[in-house]
């Protein structure tokens, strides 16, 4: 069976709200998707056969994943709709006819393919197609021969992955059918060649109908005319849909001189898709008559062969030479008559040596397909690189020095099966169009072997060693997979191949491996990194790669130094914990290395260099251990995540920028024997509230190291006898409050509940033993004493309704000392119970309700106890009906709502984390939260929503911040919440606004946001902020986005019908901008709701939003209905 490999070989962007497109580093701008075709043959006989001519077109669908599943293949709304890719033969590339880019990094896609393209697809289950009655008819004019016109090739790839690139492998829908007429008794090869022969298919219909989803196809229609087949000459080919011709019917007619035969079965005759059905027919003359007598001879059901008219073959047949002796390729061309310097495709067996190679280099520069398989290499010129020394030295079964190099018009190279030794630059500045498969009997890689090359590239299973720079400076493609024969990776070895993709494993026979080995290698590699048994040292910039989800980090025991820039740049999935045993860390060994959590260091380190750990998004509390003496510049700078700092009395010295930018430091413990502290070593530390230095003397401080902090606020704790020192300190001076340290801290200054109680944990800092020595009865410590640091839970007991407030203090007590501190405890006694459903109103219309769920989110015991929080809830509630359609259609609704208490008031984000009941977060201006918390709770509360009718119901998150603005989280099966805050700004981006734009609009309506704040075309812009297309796709395809069009024209926006209608035509036509584009996109009025946050929907809103209130309630929707109860009132 013939296969055609399509490439897409495209590192695409992503989606509207966290989208960004994937740019080109040197342009910067966004790669476009382009395509590259091969022929996989069932035969060898040719070279090249990418299977397409120039201006060939095929078809091409992309859809992608949603929420982990495969999307479904539509006629539009998919990412790509019926793509057209054209072919140039002459540099053997594709084009489309626009640009495809990635959803995101992480959504798979599904690749579907056809051929040949038609300009319009309006059915994706029943695609017809006809093969031709006369494919005989020879190509002219710029026309494909109606042979291949008949011809239908189909692909699917699954599951395309982000980075990687995506191959469809196309295959034959139809049948093919080959006849070959056999020369029998009483004809003489001159009378036979004479003789005109026509051959047809007899008795198949010719009209298929083809499912593009899956490649299956069926016939449809009914039989008219038998299929002429193509002469090829020697036999006779063509194509019929694939079908069953009754037992007893004609299967194949031959025409000899003008009589006709029909040749039949006396079984059905089955034409299988995919397959070549090959019938040879003996004709022999009869003796007096002159008549003929025809036979089928042999009947076979095949792999589908390559033939001479399908995709224009001419002219890429190999040139076949067998050199007898190594250095001799040149006569042995010459000695068989070839032009050389016009050999496109050459196949060559024998032996071969350095001066062959030379020669093709030189002499053979059209030369697009070499074969040299059956090769036996000897003697070839091999050049090893050892640092700056290199070594020449004559070696069998090795590829020689510049063997490939620079052959720019090379598209396929086949190796020869026994090489071992790929020598430097061999395969160096080519650009194939084909795979190249290693063989397998490849052992040695040289230096700079694939130099400036670009294509796609399997490694075999048995290398041993990768020398230095092995594929340094390549543009190589492939699945890195290092076998586990693999002893030695150079230094460079994969330095900035970033085209290499897969599972990222170390082999555990690798015994070396040398500097920047993985340097930014690799686009989306996965797995962990697990360092080798014999490494005692991590190599600089060894693992400096590119991972697609970020890694894990398993040093093994026995390592003791990581190098500058090991890790450096890498993204990790966890808190990272580096094992006991390492006492060195190099200059940037982890600068920028993104750590997801906290870092924890082992008691063994001695020593951590310049920017070690650099922006790398270390997270919460940092203890440097005990043996660090310096603290080496920006060895910790702009790690915002940080929140609590301790350095042990082994530190004498903070050098320039060690802490700058780490903003979020609320506590910073320095021990008594720092002496210095250097130029801005604290800079942008802004959240510092409690600085605690133990130096007797303060230390000395470089220019500005507390520039941008909170002087006013921050304490400065410093020994009791050294007050006034520090008071009279330059630049310790800038604090206000100056005051002694004691030796116990405790995290939770105050705790506050409802009557339910609560149970929080933090933890007892403290220099030696400490004790609780008082304690209200209504509340428990555990534990009520340690020895030094603890951590300890805090448990307030329930408290009776109408009891009314209590308050009290927990005491804690430094043993040994006079000093004390304290925790204070306020328990509010609350009219409403805790996380109990409150019903604000119940639907009376209907025959379902359709439920509404109001929740606050960062409302802590005060709120709720003074009534601010149920007042709040209820406000929303009106202002969410204090709008059309909803105001007439309140009665189809239950609304309803719980206490949800929170331990902190507000809401935080990203750097300050506040622990509220569903974990609300302000990302940017996006909010989230933990969904599936909040999901469950609402379930768990509610009498009127569950599982079942989640995606059918609306829940609303209240959050207890004044910003402006909003985010509507929502499920593929429009399961949804929305995030409102408390927005204090006036009208209309007022409270009101939020609630009737999020929770009325986007979040129950499914409306499309209809502002423009880009004045692009929407399908065109390439900001990185959004791709508004394929929000707008993604909603559509769900029913969704009623309120906006791609479109323009009256009759295809999906408010025609009101355009003239007499009742909105003064206000509905089509105006151009929306989805935050003035252009390509379309909406139906010129200001609503869904635009400036006025208190207006606008027709086309309205009348979606009452069509989704309809089928929630269990009702049928009526536009007569709808236009008599519709109110318009647009406000002045």
């Amino acid at each position: 069976m013939k296969y055609l490999h399509v490439l897409f070989l495209a590192i695409l962007a992503v989606s509207c709200q966290q989208i960004e497109i994937i740019e080109n580093p040197q342009t910067g701008t966004p790669l476009e998707l382009s395509i590259q075709g091969v022929i996989d043959q069932e035969y060898q006989t040719r070279a090249n056969d990418e299977g397409f001519v120039d201006g060939d077109r095929m078809g091409v669908f992309v859809v992608d994943y949603e929420e982990g599943l495969p999307g479904k293949l539509l006629t539009e709304y998919n990412r790509a709709n019926n793509m057209c890719y054209t072919y140039c033969e002459e540099n053997g590339t594709w084009k489309g006819a626009g640009t495809i880019y990635w959803r995101d990094k992480n959504t798979p896609v599904d690749v579907y393919g056809y051929y040949p393209f038609e300009n319009v697809v309006s059915s994706i289950d029943a695609y017809e197609f006809e093969v031709k009655v006369n494919q005989n008819r020879k190509a002219e004019g710029g026309e494909m021969s109606s042979y291949e016109a008949s011809d239908f090739l189909w692909a699917k790839t699954a599951g395309a992955q982000y980075g990687r690139p995506v191959t469809l492998t196309y295959g034959h829908l139809l049948a093919g059918v080959q006849v070959i007429l056999e020369k029998g008794e009483g004809l003489t090869d001159a009378e036979w060649n004479k003789l005109p022969k026509i051959v047809t298919a007899d008795n198949t219909v010719r009209m298929a109908s083809i499912d593009l989803a899956n490649g299956t196809v069926s016939v449809n229609g009914t039989y008219d005319r038998n299929v002429i087949l193509s002469d090829e000459g020697t036999s006779f080919r063509g194509i019929v849909v694939p079908q069953t011709v009754e037992a007893g019917k004609s299967v194949i007619g031959v025409t000899i001189d003008g009589i006709a035969y029909a040749l039949e079965k006396e079984v059905p005759m089955d034409y299988v898709s995919g397959k070549l059905h090959k019938f040879t027919i003996r004709v022999d003359r009869r003796d007096q008559s002159g008549d003929f007598d025809l036979s089928i001879a042999d009947q076979q059901v095949i792999p589908w062969e390559n033939d001479e008219s399908s995709h224009s073959f001419e002219g890429r047949a190999y040139v076949v030479v067998h050199v007898e002796e190594e250095g001799t390729l040149k006569a042995s061309l010459q000695s068989s008559g070839v032009d050389i310097p016009s050999i496109k495709n050459l196949k060559i067996s024998g032996k071969m040596t350095t001066e062959d190679f030379d020669f093709m280099r030189e002499e053979m520069g059209q030369l697009e397909a070499i074969n040299i398989q059956d090769v036996k290499l000897l003697r070839c010129a091999m050049e090893h690189i050892n640092g700056i020394n290199y070594h020449t030295r004559d070696m069998d079964d090795a590829l020689p020095i510049n063997a490939f190099k620079e052959m720019n018009v090379l598209h396929s190279i086949i190796l020869p099966k026994t090489v071992k030794y790929l020598g430097s630059y061999s395969l160096a500045s080519l650009h194939l169009n084909s795979t190249l498969v290693l063989p397998e009997s490849v052992t040695n890689i040289e230096g700079f072997a694939f130099d400036r090359s670009a294509f796609d590239i399997v490694l075999p299973s048995k290398l041993e060693r990768l020398e230095g720079c092995a594929f340094y400076g390549s543009l190589v493609r492939g699945e890195l997979v290092l076998p586990n024969t693999l002893k030695y990776i150079g230094g460079s070895a994969f330095c900035n191949v970033t085209s290499f993709y897969g599972n990222f494993t170390l082999p555990a026979s690798l015994e070396y491996l040398g500097d920047w080995a993985f340097q930014n290698c690799g686009t989306d590699l996965v797995g962990d990194i697990i360092t080798p048994t014999f490494m005692t040292s991590i190599p600089p910039m060894a693992f400096r790669a590119n991972f697609k989800n970020g890694t894990n980090l398993h040093i093994v025991d026995g390592v003791t130094r990581i190098e500058e820039d090991a890790f450096s740049g890498l993204r990790f999935n966890s808190s990272l914990y580096l094992p006991d045993g390492i006492e060195y860390i190099g200059n940037h060994a982890f600068d920028n290395s993104r750590i997801k959590g906290e870092l924890h260091l082992p008691s063994s380190i001695k020593y951590i260099g310049k920017a070690a750990f650099a922006s790398s998004s270390i997270s919460g509390e940092l203890q440097i251990p005990e043996g660090v003496v310096v603290i080496y510049e920006s060895a910790f700078a702009n790690n915002d995540g940080l929140t609590e700092l301790y350095l042990p009395q082994s530190v004498n010295q903070i050098q320039n920028r060690a802490f700058e930018g780490c903003n979020s430091i609320r506590n910073i413990f320095i021990n008594k024997n720092v002496e210095y502290i250097g130029d801005g070593a604290f800079e942008r530390c802004s959240g510092v509230s409690t600085f605690k230095c133990l130096a007797d003397t303060p230390p000395v401080l470089g220019s500005d190291p507390f520039r941008y902090m909170d002087f006013d606020h921050a304490i400065l704790e410093v020994p009791e006898s050294a007050i006034e020192k520090y008071r009279n300190a330059e630049g310790w001076n800038k604090f206000k409050y100056i005051t002694a340290y004691h030796e116990l801290a405790v995290g939770l200054s105050a705790v506050t509940s409802l009557n339910s109680g609560a149970s929080r944990s933090t933890i007892i800092r403290s220099e030696g033993a400490w004790e609780v020595i008082s304690c209200p009865d209504w509340c428990t410590v555990s534990p009520m004493s340690a020895d030094t640091k603890e951590e300890i839970s805090i448990t307030v007991h329930e408290l009776p309704y109408g009891s009314g407030d209590r308050e009290g203090q927990i005491e804690y007590r430094l043993k040994d000392k006079d000093y004390t501190t304290y925790t204070t405890i306020h328990q509010y006694d609350s009219s409403y119970e805790e996380d109990v459903e409150i019903v604000l109103q119940k639907a009376s219309a209907g025959a379902e309700d359709i439920p509404v769920f109001i929740v606050g989110d960062g409302f802590d015991a005060e709120q709720i106890r003074d009534g601010e929080y149920l007042e709040l809830i209820e406000q929303q509630m009106e202002y969410f009906f204090d709008i059309e359609p909803y105001k007439t259609y309140r009665d189809y609704f239950t609304v309803s709502t719980a206490v949800a208490h929170s331990y902190e008031s507000g809401i935080g984000n990203v750097v300050n984390h506040k622990e509220t009941r569903f974990g609300s977060v302000d990302d940017c201006g996006n909010f989230r939260c933990d969904y599936n918390k909040l999901k469950e709770y609402v379930i768990s509360v509610s009498d009127g929503i569950n599982h079942g009718n989640l995606n059918r119901s609306l829940i609303i998150l209240l959050l207890n911040t004044h910003q402006f603005g909003g985010t509507v989280y929502m499920e593929e099966d429009g399961t949804t919440i929305c995030f409102c805050p408390l927005s204090d700004d006036s009208y209309p981006y007022d409270q009101r606004g939020l609630i009737q734009h999020y929770a009325g609009g986007r979040g129950f309506g499914k409306l499309a946001q209809e502002d423009t704040y880009h004045y692009d075309f929407m399908a065109l812009c390439c900001c990185p902020a959004c791709n508004k297309t394929e929000e707008y796709n993604w909603a559509k395809r769900h029913g969704w986005y009623d309120n906006v069009s791609l479109s323009g024209k009256m009759s295809d926006v999906p408010w025609s019908h009101l355009i003239f209608h007499e009742k909105y035509n003064h206000l509905v036509d089509v105006y151009e901008g929306g989805l935050g584009h003035a252009r390509g996109v379309y909406r139906s009025e010129i200001n609503s709701c869904m635009n400036t946050y006025i208190p207006y929907y606008n027709t086309i809103s309205r009348e979606s939003i009452v069509r989704r209130i309809m089928n929630y309630a269990g009702k049928e929707y009526s536009f007569d209905d709808f236009v008599t109860n519709d109110r318009i009132e647009i406000p002045e």
